[in-house]
């Protein structure tokens, strides 16, 4: 249990971060250069723009492939990094 809340608590901190690191609540462009640069590391980003694109009324299938691409990645990742952590807790 003490272990329990300690991850729930930097778990609502670090969505706390993604969601406000995003352009979720705001257009990307208003935010600081630095936070460009880092939300492209968030698979949040992505999701948002493929979202807001095929929303539009003249979608630009390109930029909704490349954020299906990298939504890929991102997947392929966790995926791999789950079964790495995995195994590594069983031996």
């Amino acid at each position: 249990p003490k272990n329990f809340h300690k991850a729930t608590n930097l778990s609502t901190i670090m969505m706390f971060l993604v969601m406000f690191g995003t352009p979720i609540f705001w257009p990307a462009h208003i935010l600081p250069q630095f936070l460009q640069v880092l939300q492209r590391f968030f698979p949040f980003v992505y999701s948002v723009e493929g979202i807001r694109q095929s929303l539009a009324s003249s979608p630009n299938l390109e930029k909704i492939y490349i954020d299906i691409f990298a939504l890929v990645i991102f997947s392929l990742i966790s995926l791999f990094l789950t079964f790495r952590l995995n195994l590594f807790q069983e031996r």
